[in-house]
């Protein structure tokens, strides 16, 4: 490495001598520009967004309690990631839940047991096409009725597939046209109400449904005035309280609703300053430390809050950097391992 150094400083000794006065100082203040840009956040954010945070962190503490069943189908990992690394202790039986893993991959892996195929069935990359080629694969099909590569037309499109109209109904691409369209279907009114295509106006237009009053509280569209306006329906307040279309506003401006603090304290909507704010609110802090919306520097700011350190570890959105630069952390490294490290 030393004797690269060494040519390096010869050949730009070299390159100076050659520049004349202006062309030196206008090579001087473009390094010096380099230098700063280099160091600025945006840089940084560039950098994280290019590199494999957790490879880098289970290659530099391999003896750390890793929990590998996360790792192997953590978002990410890639199949070549695995491949190229046959040190780590990969837990094959997961990877086929591995999101960048596709069934070729499964199958040309022999490390991976022909019984956990199966999995692919709640992997994001599959599609009706991978179903028909793959016949061998003992499909599982409530996941695959729900899972998001499947559409509606290709369940129509192959009837001699046995699928499951439970999962089917929890199928993200369902609307309440498809429903109406398609009485065949045995839909389970419980999944489609929490179902996020379904609106509050679905429900309202088609009262000769069953829907599910408890499952339609976590559903996303439903809002405050949805609740007030409806005092018929049989609320679910903790699963409300959890819904990520209600705010803190929302529960401060409607005490006469019985809030679950406990699920409030995992809704996304709530900040650090909400919880600042309002002491007054039985706020679960271990719920809190799972929240979305709270950042690692919400963290290191509250040292009298009692974090969930597993919690903390898991959902934050942090990077190899946060890490490898805060040893002290009391990082825990079983939720590193289910970290996706996405900004």
């Amino acid at each position: 490495m030393s004797n690269i150094t060494d040519i390096l400083i010869d050949c730009l000794t070299e390159i100076f001598s050659r520049l004349d006065k202006h062309s030196f100082i206008h090579w001087m203040c473009t390094c010096k520009l380099f230098y700063h840009i280099s160091q600025s956040q945006a840089s940084y954010d560039i950098i994280d967004s290019k590199i494999n945070h957790l490879l880098i962190l289970v290659k530099k503490y391999p003896h750390e309690d890793w929990d590998y069943e996360y790792v192997s189908c953590n978002s990410s990992i890639t199949i070549q990631d695995i491949i190229d690394n046959p040190q780590i202790k990969w837990d094959y039986s997961q990877i086929p839940c591995n999101p960048n893993v596709v069934a070729q991959d499964v199958f040309l892996n022999q490390q991976i047991a022909k019984q956990d195929y199966w999995k692919l069935s709640y992997n994001p990359s599959i599609t009706i096409q991978t179903v028909l080629d793959y016949p061998q694969i003992n499909w599982d099909y409530e996941g695959l009725s729900s899972n998001s590569g499947i559409k509606l037309q290709d369940v129509l499109n192959n009837p001699q597939i046995t699928w499951d109209h439970r999962g089917l109904s929890c199928n993200p691409h369902i609307t309440i046209q498809d429903v109406l369209a398609n009485p065949q279907i045995t839909w389970d009114f419980s999944e489609l109400s929490a179902n996020p295509r379904i609106t509050m106006q679905d429900v309202l237009n088609n009262p000769q449904f069953e829907w599910d009053h408890r499952r339609l509280s976590s559903n996303p569209n439903v809002t405050i005035q949805d609740v007030l306006a409806n005092p018929q329906f049989e609320w679910d307040f903790s699963e409300l309280s959890y819904n990520s279309n209600i705010t803190i506003q929302d529960v401060l401006a409607n005490p006469q609703i019985k809030w679950e603090h406990e699920y409030l304290s995992s809704n996304p909507t709530v900040t650090i300053q909400d919880v600042l704010n309002n002491r007054q609110i039985e706020w679960n802090y271990s719920d809190i430390s799972c929240n979305s919306s709270i950042t690692l520097s919400d963290v290191r700011a509250n040292p009298q809050i009692k974090w969930n350190y597993n919690a903390v570890s898991e959902y934050k959105k942090i990077t190899s950097r946060d890490v490898l630069q805060n040893p002290n952390f009391p990082w825990d490294f079983v939720g590193l391992s289910a970290n996706e490290f996405k900004k």
